[in-house]
């Protein structure tokens, strides 16, 4: 999967799923899952890994309520993990708007930055120059991950290939 992927690549000792209450960068379609629904989606993924003592499921943005913005997730997890390196792992679209989230020099402070690669072709180097950019401008240090098998569907795409009665391959 990409979660063991990601973690063999950056050498990590821990992976944290944090859902997200309410996303702020776009609007979830009309029937999408609730905030409690993703949670449990996320731990039964987060299970299916069978690496129990490597993965977890955080329900902190849950907790707080309102926007789920990533810079109060980090400072929570700075504070929780106050000597360990953190990592934000992303996709391609959430990284390359990295600069126009809440306090993105906040968030290249306090974690390193990777990025999925859905596809061999993915806009490499899009994606470069978009880490030659957060470097330059926040001091962020980045990796792109082109992973092994990874599925070329967006959760946008997935959701309206199901509405349409396809896409369970995907899942």
């Amino acid at each position: 999967t990409s979660a063991k992927a990601a973690m063999a690549a950056l050498g990590l000792d821990k992976l944290i799923f944090l859902p997200a209450a309410v996303p702020p960068h776009k609007e979830l379609p009309q029937g999408s899952p609730g905030a409690e629904q993703r949670l449990e989606m996320m731990t039964l993924a987060a299970d299916a890994l069978l690496e129990p003592e490597k993965t977890a499921v955080s329900d902190m943005e849950l907790r707080r309520g309102g926007k789920s913005y990533t810079v109060d997730s980090l400072r929570q997890l700075r504070e929780q993990y106050s000597r360990d390196e953190l990592w934000l792992l992303m996709g391609t679209d959430m990284f390359l708007s990295l600069q126009n989230w809440r306090e993105p020099a906040a968030i290249c402070a306090m974690a390193h930055l990777a990025t999925f690669a859905r596809e061999e072709s993915d806009r490499l180097e899009q994606l470069e120059k978009q880490g030659n950019y957060l470097a330059e401008t926040f001091g962020a240090e980045s990796r792109v991950l082109s992973l092994p098998r990874v599925t070329p569907v967006s959760s946008t795409q997935l959701r309206e290939k199901l509405a349409q009665g396809e896409g369970s391959p995907y899942l």
